[in-house]
């Protein structure tokens, strides 16, 4: 029987997105990684031995889509649509929606999806004349971004895909998908008057969402209505034989390695971090060190006033003026600990990837990972899970663990990211796409998005939280509610893909002991330089007066 508590410090129940990646369309794209960083860019090429060595043990499963029609939820339940557009398109519209796609069970999936289901057959009966066609998930394994820039060279991407922002706006060419920018201006009709979002299709995303997902052209490519979280899973069992409170995890560093001494001591492996060429987790943990070592400087690197994390520019411009250097030994601690941590993992850390963390952890075979909230309910419905388990937020950097400790809370990596990251390629990308077909999938974009949709859609799932106005998230998610008050605030490296690719060369180099930290510090210090003063001649930026 399988056995969770989720703590109330702790990022309770998570998602399942296919994950990751790093977290499809006429195949499914793998699973993308549930954070930012991580899923915005592309890991580094795999060597033959590292791809053999991440996928080894892998299932591989085949995805059929599935019929079933639910019924209407009771949020929709009632609302009469009034105010229905004619469109002048007439024909299909084909859209791949990653995680929320309907399939038949498998058994890693065995309760897939199906309200987008009824959502399709609602909209079709407004619109009788449009065929909605999804595109079930590629193969497990497959790569997705290369999917993408192979069926948009040919020009056949769907007419809606799945896509996370930074992918869009950074990694993907610009003039791959069409701006959105002005439609969100537009009223939605399906969503009813007098709500956010009725007269200015802009309200009805969360404001944090919309700063989250705004590329550094100003514009918005993407819809974009759920939101994902991270935290350290842990096996109950284990840490009761290791003589650890299984009831009280670690809340600070100290404490959190101190534990880990104890697994060892107790002759378990106490912790699976993924560091091979596919694997993100290296994304989350910077994040982690720039919030909690420079969070008591947001306000001053914050020069263009965002409201929840640092631009881009103000990252960049860190850089630039000398904030942010890499031989200062605060900018060096984030890397110090981590490599200090590393003592402590699994052996084989530089080949794996989160899958085969997963595994591990299903097999019993160490006693804490870290992972996303699509892991709970694949951990839930896995019959080879016979022990209780647990979850715990990343524990804060004491005052015994670091010297630059801050008094910040460690921040729950997680962020809009997740599933429901919807974007329309140009027809530069998508041979079929004609200003009425356009102006079609973007009515059917609003209508996934009027709360009375998008909450049942997402929910249905089960993995993530919705973030459109007025949709209501599942109880179980409470938890992780409450700890997104604590996200993020800025992150040391992945300014560009390219840059973020060689970063984690050189993480895995200095993790490795190939180098020492004043070699890896001089390497990242290099390349940031080069990467901001490419993105000042690219963007036209200077650095004493940030962009409007």
């Amino acid at each position: 029987m399988n056995r969770f508590r989720l703590f109330p410090s702790a990022i309770a129940i998570f998602t399942v997105i296919a994950l990751i990646v790093a977290c499809a369309g006429p195949q499914q794209p793998a699973p993308s990684p549930a954070e930012e960083g991580a899923a915005t860019e592309e890991p580094a090429a795999e060597t033959p031995a590292e791809e053999e060595a991440a996928s080894s043990d892998a299932e591989v499963e085949e995805f059929e889509l599935s019929a079933e029609l639910p019924p209407l939820a009771p949020e929709a339940e009632g609302i009469e649509y009034t105010e229905v557009p004619e469109l002048a398109y007439e024909g299909e519209i084909s859209f791949y929606a990653q995680a929320y796609t309907p399939i038949e069970p498998t058994s890693n999936t065995p309760n897939p999806p199906r309200y987008l289901n009824r959502i399709v057959a609602e909209y079709e009966q407004l619109h009788p004349n449009i065929k909605i066609t999804l595109i079930p998930p590629l193969a497990p394994g497959s790569d997705y971004i290369t999917w993408v820039r192979t069926q948009a060279a040919g020009q056949q991407l769907p007419d809606i895909v799945w896509l996370q922002a930074g992918q869009v706006n950074e990694q993907l060419p610009r003039g791959m998908f069409e701006s959105l920018t002005d439609r969100l201006e537009e009223s939605n009709p399906y969503i009813v008057a007098d709500n956010p979002g009725h007269d200015r299709w802009y309200d009805a995303f969360a404001g944090f969402v919309m700063e989250f997902v705004q590329a550094s052209d100003g514009n918005w490519y993407q819809v974009n209505g759920d939101y994902v979280g991270t935290a350290i899973f842990y096996n109950k069992e284990m840490f009761a034989e290791a003589g650890l409170d299984p009831e009280a995890p670690p809340q600070n560093w100290s404490d959190f390695i101190a534990a880990h001494q104890a697994l060892k001591d107790a002759g378990m492996e106490a912790f699976a971090f993924p560091m091979g060429p596919s694997a993100f987790l290296w994304s989350w943990w910077h994040r982690v060190g720039a919030t909690q070592f420079y969070g008591d400087q947001f306000a001053e690197m914050n020069v263009d006033n965002n409201q929840f994390r640092l631009s881009n520019y103000a990252r960049a411009r860190n850089y630039a003026v000398g904030t942010w250097d890499t031989m200062d030994p605060r900018y060096q601690e984030t890397f110090r600990i981590l490599k200090d941590w590393s003592q402590y993992w699994a052996p084989g850390a530089l080949s794996m990837s989160i899958d085969d963390t997963f595994r591990m952890f299903v097999n019993g075979e160490v006693a804490m990972y870290w992972n996303g909230s699509w892991a709970v309910p694949q951990t839930l419905n896995n019959d080879d899970v016979t022990f209780e388990w647990a979850s715990f937020s990343i524990p804060t950097f004491d005052e015994a663990s670091s010297e630059f400790s801050t008094g910040i809370a460690a921040p729950m990596i997680g962020g809009p990211s997740a599933a429901f990251q919807y974007s329309i390629p140009t027809a530069d990308a998508n041979a079929t796409m004609t200003p009425e077909k356009l102006e079609a999938a973007v009515d059917f974009l609003k209508f996934l998005t009027a709360p009375q949709n998008a909450g049942p859609m997402v929910n249905d799932l089960g993995s993530f939280i919705p973030t459109i106005e007025g949709t209501t998230p599942l109880p179980s998610m409470q938890a992780l509610i409450q700890s997104m008050s604590n996200t993020e605030t800025m992150g040391l490296l992945e300014l560009t893909i390219e840059e973020g690719q060689a970063n984690q060369r050189y993480l895995q180099e200095f993790i490795g002991d190939q180098t020492s930290m004043e070699e890896y510090m001089t390497k990242v210090g290099e390349l940031m330089q080069t990467t901001v003063e490419d993105m000042a001649t690219q963007n036209d930026w200077d650095w004493d007066n940030p962009p409007k």
